[in-house]
């Protein structure tokens, strides 16, 4: 409540609030601090949040995809078709949906004074990336970051003022921003097709049979459990010796069950 009383004043924002939007991730206490705070300004909500918290009850890449059709949706029929085709799938999601305030999230709902068709927080998720590295150091550190050295720093007559000690807490320190749980399903999903893709040929699209179980011979001695290439008779071969004969091929059950060709004497 007191850092958006304390934007509302530093930004002057106390007059002309019907131009201001106001976009959440649907955490209650900001939605109450600016329905108090800013009571005029237009109160949206990020889809992208908002998809993240929906996927965790319905999740699936075509209902993802639809959520998105009817939040970029620019008119009422189109939302309402695909509003019906969500209901058609899970009446579960579409009343889930339907009980968040249309002009929150969909392009059709939204007033036409402000004119700004932001459906995500973006620009807010930017600006904290370029951040993160002065977030990380001491207040004093990240107030000094943008000047050269201390050679251009302001001279006190009070006592030179020292950092705290850092505190390193055990652990690895994360700094990547935490995947919701349905991104982190769609990655894997697209890596399970990836390497179902990868096992098909480029000839024909069939699968290639795994080579597992399969006893290799030696087509210099015959032998199995090796190959030519480490055949121990590779030596002898290349000194000019006679190789033993390979192994013949073992006949396939078609065609030893059908019967030889009678010969006809002349």
């Amino acid at each position: 409540m007191s850092f958006v009383r304390l934007l509302k004043e530093d930004l002057h924002m106390d007059q002309h609030q019907h131009s201001w939007i106001m976009m959440t991730d649907q955490q209650k206490g900001l939605e109450n601090a600016i329905q108090k705070e800013f009571p005029e300004a237009e109160h949206r909500l990020c889809v992208k949040h908002l998809r993240a918290n929906w996927s965790k009850r319905f999740a699936g890449k075509m209902m993802k995809d639809m959520m998105w059709k009817a939040a970029r949706a620019a008119n009422v029929p189109y939302f309402e078709y695909m509003m019906q085709r969500i209901k058609n799938v899970s009446v579960e999601a579409y009343e889930a949906l339907n009980r968040i305030e249309r002009k929150k999230w969909t392009r059709c709902a939204f007033p036409h004074g402000t004119n700004c068709p932001q459906l995500v927080n973006n620009w807010a998720e930017a600006f904290n990336v370029f951040i993160l590295k002065a977030r990380d150091q001491p207040i004093i550190t990240m107030l000094l970051e943008p000047l050269k050295g201390p050679i251009f720093w302001t001279k006190s007559p009070y006592p030179d003022i020292l950092p705290l000690d850092i505190r390193v807490l055990p652990g690895r320190p994360k700094r990547c921003r935490q995947k919701d749980a349905s991104k982190r399903r769609e990655e894997a999903e697209k890596k399970a097709a990836e390497k179902e893709k990868a096992k098909k040929t480029e000839a024909d699209g069939v699968f290639r049979a795994s080579r597992k179980g399969i006893v290799i011979h030696c087509k210099i001695c015959g032998t199995a459990g090796h190959n030519a290439r480490s055949s121990p008779c590779r030596s002898e071969l290349e000194e000019g010796s006679q190789p033993a004969p390979a192994r013949k091929k073992r006949k396939t059950e078609a065609s030893s069950s059908q019967p030889e060709p009678s010969r006809v004497e002349e």
